[in-house]
Order: C-alpha cells, then structure tokens, then sequence
C-alpha cells in the first residue's frame, strides 16, 4: 500500500538532506496517501461477506432493502400452554394493542436477509427455483424447506427443523422476507415441523412412511 516515504525519497539531493523540508512533504502528502490507502479498501469494506454497520447498510440500499422489518410481538401478551404466559404473568392484547415490532437486525440476520433478496430478484418464478434459494441461503442450517402446493392457487411452507429456530429468522421466513411468492399465488400459512414427515409413496431424510414420519397438521 501507498506510504509517506514513497514521496519522500524523491526529493532531490539539493533539499533531502533538510530534515524541515522533508517534514513539510511528509505532511503535504500524508492525507494523499491516506486517500489512496482509504480507496483501496473500498472493494471490502462494501463486500457483503465483510460488510459491517454503516457499510452494510450502504450495501442494503443498492439491493433495495433496509435491515429495519416488522416482526410480531411474542413472549409478551398472554398465552394458554405457554411457559411465563399464564395468568398473572403474560399481558392482555387489547384491540389497540400493537401485534407487531419494527426490529432492527443484526449484521448477521441482515446480511441473510440481503442474500435472499439477490436470490429473489434472480428468480424465474418457479417453485424448483424457490427450493434453489432456500438451498443457497440455508445451506449451512438444520432447517429444510417443504412447500405443498394445494392446486388452488395457493400452497403452504412447511419448516422442517431439527433444531430451534431462530425467532427473528422465523419472522423473516413467516413475514414474506425470505420465500419468494409466484405472482397470484397465496401463502396458506407456516408451519414448523419435526422433520422427517409423513408421506406416501416417498422415502428421503425429510419425507417417510409409516412408523418413521410424523403426521402434518
């Protein structure tokens, strides 16, 4: 990279030898080499794979969407069967109680969610181009993608996990963020599943027969 004495050892022997004269370059020069140093840095500071902050942001705005999305509200309002969501300890949802949050995501959540809106609008509408994304974006996860398509226009996502899934990439996936949706086609719902499910006729790691699947509902 560019440094001070780069320019510095050009000066001609009539003047090298004032130590004041060289200062002066060295001062006149450093913010140049500064902006050089800085430019050539650009490249990665806008890299998505090592974008942080600001930076990334910047990157958000080129692709065409902010980190800030609307996510529902959970472990806060009452619940039956929910842990710390009983009586005396969840909060009643009032009909002007918000049911949504605007959530700020973190470098990592956001950056999984900039991943997913390149591959949307590289998609070509199709339902193998869905699985395609997904297996691009999730590639490193537990979590497998199922999607029913129930021959009225409309189809279900079905999360087949492992393990927990984290909520706010939960919210991500149920809020439309993540699963690219064919025009005039209606999403039925979410549900998250134990992996593998039931099914006839079908044996992989994510769909079995009897004794081995769990039934869907």
């Amino acid at each position: 990279m560019p440094n001070v004495g780069q320019y510095t050892q050009l000066i001609t022997s009539e003047h090298n030898q004032a130590p004041n004269f060289t200062l002066m370059v060295a001062a006149t020069v450093q913010p140049l080499v500064d902006g050089q140093n800085l430019a050539a840095t650009f490249q990665q500071l806008y890299d998505l794979d090592l974008a942080v902050g600001e930076q990334l942001d910047v990157v958000g705005q080129w692709i065409g969407i902010t980190r800030f999305v609307t996510t529902p509200i959970t472990g806060v309002f009452f619940s039956w069967d929910t842990v710390n969501l009983g009586w005396d300890q969840g909060n009643w949802q009032g009909p002007l109680s918000p049911g949504n949050q605007v959530v700020a995501l973190t470098d990592d959540q956001y950056r999984l969610l900039l991943r997913a809106k390149i591959a949307i609008n590289q998609w070509d509408g199709t339902i193998p181009g869905i699985y395609a994304i997904w297996t691009q974006i999730f590639a490193l996860t537990q979590v497998t993608l199922l999607i029913q398509d129930n021959q009225d226009m409309s189809m279900t996502i079905i999360l087949l996990t492992s393990a927990t899934v984290d909520p706010v990439v939960l919210a991500l996936i149920t809020g439309g963020y993540i699963v690219p949706r064919p025009a005039g086609v209606r999403i039925t719902g979410y549900s998250q599943e134990q992996a593998p499910i039931f099914g006839w006729d079908v044996n992989t790691s994510i769909i079995q027969g009897w004794d081995s699947g769990l039934w869907f509902v």
